[in-house]
């Protein structure tokens, strides 16, 4: 089962990796940029793009339809990348202890979570085994929804993305269905882990970042130096001293709006 987990966890990498464009940008304005929601936010565009085919019959069920579906979320991740290299760069820069740390708890959970499912790996008892079956029916069913396992010749009658997102994971990473059940709930405790973890630093940074601001507000205004006009264009990424330094330009906005300045 170790090389199982390995390619399990490699799938999941590459997942994030190929997202972190788009969580950059759709959670830049927070102290961590999103970096520890990649991986959810780049499985969850994937799985959808890949359930939305097989639901319109577009793809049939198979690893080459998965593809598509990451081709298309690599695409979006590549054209935002593009327009914006340099703030991206340094915004991974600034955060690299982030990053790490982020890294570590991931890999730390899933390793947990797996030891832990191996002394009890059987599929047994409670709703395991119709988990399991919807599981079989995700991966095998031409097109979606699938098939019901308990009424020959319909579809299924129950919610069932999940199973497709972890029928997905398991087709990537060449794992049968048996086995993806664990791994499916190893990972799953992983990535919710990391992002607890990220929310978690969110909120505390952004509430030192408050308590700088109120801070730095009560002390005389210091002029500082405006990228435009040194001729640089300014990051769309703000570091945390910079976004606290500048949102005391207008404080009452903020208060009139009842809004964080961090989490605008």
């Amino acid at each position: 089962m170790t090389e199982d987990a390995l390619a399990w966890w490699l799938v999941v990498q590459a997942i994030g990796l190929l997202a972190l464009p788009i969580a950059l940008t759709v959670f830049r304005r927070l102290p961590g940029a999103g970096y520890a929601f990649a991986k959810p936010l780049g499985i969850l565009l994937g799985a959808y793009g890949f359930w939305l085919a097989l639901s319109l019959h577009l793809l049939p069920n198979r690893p080459g339809s998965i593809v598509w579906a990451f081709i298309a979320v690599a695409a979006v991740s590549f054209l935002l990348y593009r327009r914006d290299k340099e703030g991206m760069q340094s915004a991974l820069q600034e955060r690299l202890p982030f990053i790490v740390a982020c890294e570590v708890v991931f890999a730390l959970s899933f390793v947990g979570a797996v030891y832990l499912r191996s002394f009890l790996p059987e599929i047994a008892g409670t709703e395991k085994p119709m988990d399991f079956m919807l599981l079989n029916a995700a991966s095998r069913s031409t097109f979606y929804p699938p098939a019901d396992g308990w009424l020959a010749g319909f579809d299924v009658s129950y919610y069932y993305f999940g199973f497709v997102i972890q029928a997905m994971l398991a087709k990537l990473a060449v794992v049968t269905p048996a086995v993806a059940f664990n791994l499916g709930l190893a990972g799953t405790a992983a990535l919710a882990a990391t992002a607890a973890f990220g929310l978690g630093y969110e909120l505390v940074k952004g509430h030192r970042l408050s308590q700088s601001q109120r801070e730095e507000s009560n002390e005389p205004p210091v002029a500082a130096a405006d990228p435009e006009a040194e001729g640089g264009t300014p990051s769309p990424y703000p570091s945390p001293s910079t976004r606290a330094r500048g949102s005391e330009q207008s404080p009452s906005r903020w208060r009139y709006a009842n809004l964080h300045p961090v989490l605008v």
